[in-house]
């Protein structure tokens, strides 16, 4: 019989339903319920890893070592893959920090989580799971990061997606999408799973270190790690406040990779004792840069094509963590920053390359 490892992090998958609230299920019965009933759908056996049992919410960078360390910790050569299941509030964020790490996975790895607690009467709990779990059974399924999750409300079928290409919810939406709307396979309940296609992402970005970082480089790494969005007219004397004491900043800026006049004179000003790391810049559809994007680069940040602005958070406080320099950070991302002829006025790189992330 084929058997996985199901690594369980708590999160509204894992989650029961109050008189006035949804909670986490102290005794994780719902999960295991969840579990027994996917193992004898699929005929397979299952290996159950509870590092943590907390909303994602509640997540912090530590959490997503606790998650990786359980992880290295699976030596079993036997197994067709595992699964994670997870909230949906930062799950983005403990994926990036698995792809930090890619280079030290031999596994096909699936994170799933749900909208809804399994016990609600619209809830996407179980088929999640099991498409998750039916991805990598599959043989056909290629050794990397993925997630699984319901493809419409009526939880008639789930997307399987590479984990680099998944977007974060956005404020009405009850579906997880990737970017470009790229889809690896689909699961349906009566039909299970469809043909795989190969993956997008031929190279990603990855820590060159595979060890992983102590509680207390964390906690110092977090404190010099920003990260925020953009507004019409943000008061940059309200930035000063963000950026102060901090080594890199990640700007998530307006759709087309675009930024204020105020603002690009801020990170002028700051860019000799700042990294500026900004996204996201859909590559894709915009075949030239707008004019303000141009005045990004030339003010001294490091904008990006396809990166997301929580990889670039994630990626930024693990590399900080484990004692790399910005100049590292900057070095390691370079194939996938905006194509252009622009010099860099306080940190000398030409950026005259084609990215190499989505080919």
């Amino acid at each position: 019989m084929k058997k996985i490892i199901l690594i369980t992090t708590g999160g509204t998958i894992a989650s029961v339903v109050n008189s006035s609230s949804i909670s986490i299920d102290v005794s994780q019965q719902s999960i295991l319920t969840l579990i027994a009933e996917a193992k004898e759908t699929l005929k397979c056996e299952i290996d159950i890893k509870s590092p943590l049992n907390k909303n994602s919410e509640n997540f912090i960078p530590y959490d997503w070592v606790t998650l990786l360390q359980s992880l290295a910790e699976i030596d079993d050569d036997d197994i067709e893959g595992i699964v994670i299941t997870h909230g949906t509030d930062t799950m983005v964020y403990s994926m990036a920090s698995v792809l930090c790490y890619q280079s030290k996975w031999q596994q096909k790895i699936c994170f799933t989580g749900a909208y809804y607690p399994p016990e609600h009467s619209d809830s996407d709990a179980s088929l999640n799971l099991l498409a998750a779990i039916s991805f990598v059974l599959s043989p056909q399924a290629q050794q990397g990061l993925y997630f699984a999750f319901r493809a419409d409300p009526l939880n008639m079928k789930a997307n399987i997606m590479e984990a680099a290409a998944v977007k974060p919810m956005s404020f009405d939406t009850r579906c997880f999408e990737s970017f470009y709307g790229q889809v690896i396979a689909t699961f349906q309940r009566n039909s299970g799973l469809s043909a795989i296609k190969p993956l997008s992402f031929k190279k990603f970005p990855c820590l060159k270190k595979c060890i992983f970082p102590t509680r207390q480089k964390l906690l110092e790494a977090q404190a010099h790690v920003a990260c925020f969005n953009l507004y019409p007219s943000t008061d940059v004397s309200v930035l000063e406040n963000i950026i102060k004491d901090r080594k890199v900043v990640i700007i998530e800026l307006y759709h087309c990779g675009t930024a204020s006049t105020e603002l690009i004179q801020f990170i002028e000003n700051h860019s000799k004792e700042i990294t500026f790391l900004v996204g996201t810049f859909p590559k894709k559809y915009i075949d030239l840069p707008y004019e303000s994007s141009q005045k990004i680069q030339q003010a001294g940040a490091y904008l990006y094509a396809d990166l997301q602005p929580y990889f670039l958070y994630t990626f930024s406080v693990l590399s900080l963590s484990l004692q790399c320099s910005e100049q590292s950070i900057i070095s390691t991302l370079l194939p996938w920053a905006l194509k252009s002829d622009l010099n860099h006025k306080t940190k000398g790189v030409r950026i005259d390359y084609i990215e190499q992330g989505l080919l």
